[in-house]
């Protein structure tokens, strides 16, 4: 997948830089013409898409690291696709809401009730994912099993994303490196 050999600066771009400079453009375009709730509406849209383009580079390092991995260490990916999708389906259902409420449509207060339990698993998943990720590439560098004390720096580099697209990246990029085009075609004809 693109999303493997991606540079770290054009990750960085696409994920983060290039839907917060038209997040800032929207904002001030809407102050200008004085409508908020286009400003809401237009910069969900624009925060969906760039946490789409981030879970998509997720679901392609946790898809695929575990072939780099010995198969005696490979852990089980069933929950972390899950977490993934789950993730996905949260943030549209909960931009959704988020309008509902905004607009005045549903009332708060019973709602955000209810909406709390399907936050936290949301804020489990995005955490599980970091681990799984973090984990997998110190397992794939190192060919052996690992403890917190290897992976704990890049869960926290994945839980600041942003910066941390700069220091994971690259070693995304090095444990694909040695990929050969065969493979890639070879996934490309199975999907």
């Amino acid at each position: 997948m693109y999303f493997l050999k991606m540079k770290a600066w054009l990750l960085f771009l696409f994920s983060f830089g290039i839907p917060f400079i038209l997040m800032l453009i929207n904002i001030i375009i809407a102050i200008i013409i004085g409508k908020p709730l286009l400003i809401f509406i237009s910069d969900n849209i624009l925060l969906l898409l760039s946490l789409i383009v981030f879970m998509s580079w997720i679901w392609a390092i946790g898809t695929r690291i575990d072939k780099k991995i010995p198969e005696d260490l490979r852990m089980k990916p069933g929950l972390f696709k899950f977490c993934v999708i789950y993730s996905i389906i949260y943030m549209l259902i909960f931009s959704a809401f988020a309008l509902l409420l905004v607009a005045e449509i549903i009332n708060p207060g019973l709602n955000f009730i209810i909406i709390i339990p399907f936050h936290l698993l949301a804020m489990f998943s995005t955490l599980y994912c970091d681990y799984y990720i973090a984990k997998n590439i110190v397992m794939a560098e190192k060919k052996e099993r690992v403890g917190i004390s290897s992976y704990l720096p890049y869960f926290i580099l994945m839980w600041f994303y942003p910066i941390g697209i700069w220091f994971i990246q690259p070693k995304v990029n090095r444990i694909f490196a040695n990929t050969d085009k065969s493979q890639g075609l070879a996934f490309l004809l199975s999907l």
